[in-house]
């Protein structure tokens, strides 16, 4: 029997599932909607990039660019596997017959695709992170900047011919310079909260735009160091599990965005909404400082109030993808699967619940809640569990 997969009883997801299936595109359609989101917003960033005057200009990182691709679901949804997909697939859009296919699908309006239509994408997808298991003294901004090198660690070995000779060394330089910038930054920054004076704290701030400037550089010279001759290039930065970091969470979010925010570069983060929100209000309930005669519930609306804005801001509503309800998207679904027939075969469909207790009683030669007149322990209620 060979699985063909899970599909809704609604015509449209249906359809969904057989055009995914038929076109080769992705692996796991039931994300189909969310990757669509995704590239969606990479190809309308390229547009309005492209369509915008003096593009690149002044290697400055911006506060408010809005580059974080945020998967969001509960445990066990499926964000890890999604975003591993939609990495991959934005490997593909590096091939020019994909990359339209694509397109045909994100973008609806022809005028939007004729001004990308001729033009070549790269992205460099860096090794991701698994917030959740990072140690105590490991900082994501340091693991981020050594995977940057890992990518590039071959070219930089390279010393053949002149010209790439100087720009590997300046390269190289620039990465110690930003190591160096960013821990004198963290020392400054422990004197700021130890009190200090006020030239450090202005130290503190001029190292931080300092280190802004030198990682907008860093990314220009890798990608002249390709030599790809691509009109859009990118670094994706993946980051899984940002949420389960409790105790750095809002930090490693700080980093992304005030050294991170680059139109070169795409962040993916996997998460559960709720609970980074209450890494976010924890952090900001920290930092109020309690006056005594001031009612606890103002300090806690006021924590959950900064919580909302600062996710508000951060994770833009355009590009949030929201991964499937599995317990209540089993209800409403069905299982399709292939068996072998002499001369041919035959696509059987079946509900899920019925399916899965099938395959139970097939096994233990038992059959629970035969009338499927309630929710069973051994139903999924999860795409990991299923």
């Amino acid at each position: 029997m060979k699985l063909l997969g899970i599909t809704k009883k609604l015509d449209i997801v249906a359809d969904d599932w057989q055009n995914s299936m038929e076109d080769g595109l992705t692996e796991y359609p039931l994300y189909r909607s969310d990757y669509i989101s995704g590239i969606r917003n990479i190809f309308q960033e390229a547009a309005a990039q492209s369509a915008a005057p003096g593009k690149g200009e002044g290697l400055k990182i911006a506060g408010e660019k809005r580059n974080i691709l945020s998967f969001i679901g509960k445990r066990g949804t499926g964000k890890t596997t999604a975003m591993d997909e939609f990495c991959r697939i934005l490997k593909s859009l590096e091939k020019e017959g994909i990359k339209h296919r694509w397109m045909e699908l994100a973008l609806e309006e022809e005028e939007e695709r004729s001004g990308l239509w001729e033009k070549r994408f790269q992205f460099k997808i860096l090794t991701p992170i698994d917030a959740s298991l990072l140690e105590e003294k490991e900082d994501l901004f340091e693991l981020i900047l050594v995977n940057i090198y890992r990518e590039y660690e071959e070219k930089l070995k390279r010393t053949d011919g002149m010209p790439d000779r100087y720009r590997v060394r300046e390269i190289t330089e620039l990465f110690t310079d930003i190591l160096r910038m960013y821990d004198n930054v963290r020392e400054k920054k422990k004197r700021e909260e130890t009190g200090s004076y006020i030239m450090d704290i202005l130290g503190f701030m001029a190292g931080s735009f300092d280190i802004q400037a030198r990682l907008a550089e860093l990314i220009e010279e890798l990608f002249l160091l390709e030599d790809s001759k691509c009109d859009f290039s990118y670094l994706v930065i993946a980051i899984d599990d940002l949420d389960l970091n409790l105790r750095h969470g809002y930090e490693m979010l700080e980093q992304l965005q005030k050294y991170f925010s680059y139109f070169r570069i795409i962040i993916l983060v996997t998460m559960d909404y709720t609970q980074m929100s209450m890494v976010c209000e924890e952090h900001f309930c920290g930092e109020m400082k309690y006056t005594i005669g001031r009612p606890l519930k103002e300090y806690a609306s006021g924590g959950k109030a900064l919580a909302n804005d600062c996710m508000t801001k951060i994770f833009h509503f355009s590009q949030r993808m929201y991964l499937p309800n599995a317990k209540k998207l089993m209800k409403k679904s069905e299982i399709r699967f292939q068996e072998g027939i002499k001369g041919g075969t035959d696509v059987q469909k079946v509900a899920t619940k019925k399916f899965i207790m099938v395959k139970i009683a097939e096994s233990m030669k038992i059959f629970y809640d035969g009338c499927g007149l309630k929710q069973h322990f051994c139903e999924a209620e999860t795409v990991r569990n299923l």
